[in-house]
């Protein structure tokens, strides 16, 4: 799953800063732990130059005033253009080859978005899978072909399994979450 795109997507929900951004991507994913906090205010700072994103100051109580500059602790929105970004990957599978690992972020991050259609992106990655070529061994020890094979059937399982669950509404979505993650380094687990 791409940070670049996944800050796009969760900032659909509204403004927010750096270290929110990285805590609610770990928390909607299978990432906890796999994404360095420096690599988030690095991408952000390429999306700024890149016109998708533009850094908003906060009031002491966390809102956003409209039309505001930079302040201390800078949060960030999409622009239009990166909200139309947002949308579109939002809304399909990435051209060419699926990747399982990275189905599988994609689709757990949409799922926890209020307004995604996580249906249309199922649908998406259930006809990219549904294209990778009939795996049928040429011998009987081809392992790799098997692999691909069992692959593909076990994201299309996978696919539909999360199609039902959200039919049924045992996927729920969520807003940015209120609790601001604190600065500097995570305190160390005891035993």
């Amino acid at each position: 799953m791409s940070v670049r795109s996944s800050i796009l997507a969760l900032l659909t929900l509204g403004p927010a800063y750096g270290l929110q951004v990285h805590s609610e991507i770990e928390a909607r994913t299978s990432r906890l732990g796999r994404i360095n906090v420096g690599q988030i205010y690095a991408t952000l700072t390429r999306l700024v130059e890149a016109g998708l994103v533009e850094p908003v100051s906060a009031d002491l109580d966390g809102s956003v005033p409209p039309g505001t500059a930079v302040a201390r602790l800078p949060f960030y929105e999409l622009t239009t253009a990166g909200r139309l970004e947002a949308g579109t990957w939002l809304a399909g599978a990435p051209e060419g080859e699926p990747a399982w690992e990275e189905m599988v972020e994609h689709i757990l991050l949409a799922c926890t978005l209020p307004g995604a259609d996580p249906l249309r992106l199922l649908g998406s990655y259930r006809t990219v899978w549904s294209r990778s070529p009939e795996c049928t061994p040429s011998e009987p020890h081809d392992l790799a072909e098997s692999a691909r094979r069992q692959l593909t059937e076990a994201a299309l399982r996978w696919l539909g399994e999360v199609e039902q669950r959200w039919m049924s509404g045992t996927l729920l979505t969520r807003a940015l979450s209120s609790d601001r993650p604190r600065r500097g380094r995570r305190p160390v687990a005891r035993s």
